[in-house]
């Protein structure tokens, strides 16, 4: 099985949502997925083979999934968290996302942002991430983020985390992440 397989595998098998605490299964299209709060305070990091077994997840959890596929293929993976990091309740969405290197390509491997679902090659990584943060700054300014609130604006890469965890172990391990600099005109800071 190829990365382009393994998505289209993803795609036709898995859907958007998440796994509760409680073992409950959340869905894109339930009434009440979009309750923030319900989300964070009940949300739990599934593994690898709870994705198989619930064929539902979000950035968090399809990256562990995808994760642990490219390790057992053999590819060389990091992988990256964005996220506005006030210091007040945060109105914008997160991501994590996974990079894979391959012939001397880094590709970007993407599921769970319908927008911009699919493998996106790149000469450097630099490149691949300026254009990753370019596409979340995006995102933020539909959702009206400030110009302050920009200056919030982390990525960071970071390392598998433990299963299980709740939304806020989740979003603190990411924060811990080696910080990625990024200036204001979207280019990785050496």
């Amino acid at each position: 099985m190829s990365p382009k397989d393994l998505l289209e595998y993803m795609d036709k098998n898995f859907s958007y949502g998440y796994l509760d605490k409680n073992n409950n299964i959340h869905r894109y299209d339930d009434p009440d997925f979009d309750d923030n709060d319900k989300w964070y305070n009940t949300y739990v990091l599934e593994s690898y083979d709870d994705i198989e077994r619930t064929h539902i997840g979000n950035c968090y959890d399809m990256v562990e999934y995808e994760r642990e596929w490219f390790l057992k293929n053999g590819y060389e993976t990091e992988t990256y968290y964005e996220i506005v990091n006030l210091p007040y309740d945060n109105p914008y969405p997160t991501h994590s996302f996974l990079v894979f290197k391959y012939n001397d390509k880094y590709y970007h491997f993407e599921y769970s942002d319908f927008n911009n679902r699919g493998i996106h090659e790149y000469d450097s990584i630099d490149s691949l991430l300026e254009h990753q943060f370019s596409t979340y700054i995006d995102l933020l300014e539909e959702k009206s983020i400030t110009e302050e609130e920009k200056t919030h604006i982390v990525l960071t890469k970071f390392t598998k985390p433990k299963e299980h965890i709740s939304a806020k172990e989740y979003i603190n391990h990411g924060l811990t992440g080696e910080k990625v600099y990024i200036d204001r005109h979207h280019n990785i800071v050496k």
